[in-house]
């Protein structure tokens, strides 16, 4: 999980950010976390994980997973209508929308500030 950092920090990351710089911060919180993961797993059941039978939890994890994923799909779809809902509000008393709350709609909507459709 990437740190919290507070909002001029993540735009001054946003703006210097390369796909290398990407890469690299992606390469870091996961080997972070990984490690941090498989300690607490190796305290929580008893070490040596090479001598379990991993292939017996897998599906349960596998489970897991999608259950996560189906759950963060139906909050990011509850952030975005309501994100479109509160801008339906202000255009229709015609006040001017705030950009940081365009900004959120444009991330929810596009993954990016501007709201630019980029190409795959």
């Amino acid at each position: 999980m990437p740190k919290k950092l507070d909002q001029k920090t993540l735009e001054q990351i946003y703006e210097r950010r390369t796909p290398d710089s990407h890469k690299q911060e992606i390469t870091d919180d996961f080997t972070l976390d990984s490690q941090k993961k498989y300690e607490l797993g190796q305290k929580e059941h008893g070490g040596k994980l090479w001598r379990k039978p991993t292939i017996h939890f897998m599906g349960e994890e596998i489970l897991d997973q999608w259950a996560y994923y189906h759950v963060l799909r139906e909050q990011w779809a509850r952030v975005e209508h309501l994100l479109g809902a509160e801008i339906q509000r202000l255009n229709k008393a015609c006040t001017p929308i705030p950009d940081n709350l365009q900004a959120a709609c444009n991330i929810m909507k596009t993954g990016n500030e501007a709201g630019q459709e980029l190409a795959d």
